[in-house]
């Protein structure tokens, strides 16, 4: 099992640590425990344990490298994005 962080921003600095608006993945002792209290109280990262890193080559992962279970604390991953529904907008003319 790993621990997948993304910021929302690329170059977020937490725990000593730059990191990628892509994601990265780290083993589950990278971090100490002081440490993972504040990358997981920070709003600016996407922080989930507990995950299994994607083998290369291909996987059942969604479209951000992440694969189901595990435990999820921020935002999650895309729900900056607006999701389309399908209908379409605009304007309507009134009749007289």
């Amino acid at each position: 099992m790993a621990l997948f962080i993304k910021a929302l921003r690329d170059g977020f600095r937490r725990a000593g640590v730059a990191h990628s608006s892509a994601g990265t993945y780290y083993a589950d002792d990278a971090f100490s425990e002081e440490q993972l209290e504040a990358l997981n109280g920070e709003p600016q990262l996407i922080v989930l344990e507990g995950v299994e890193e994607p083998e290369q080559g291909g996987s059942d992962a969604g479209e951000d490298g992440v694969e189901g279970g595990g435990t999820q604390t921020g935002s999650a991953p895309g729900s900056s994005k607006p999701q389309a529904t399908g209908a379409k907008t605009g304007r309507v003319k009134a009749s007289k």
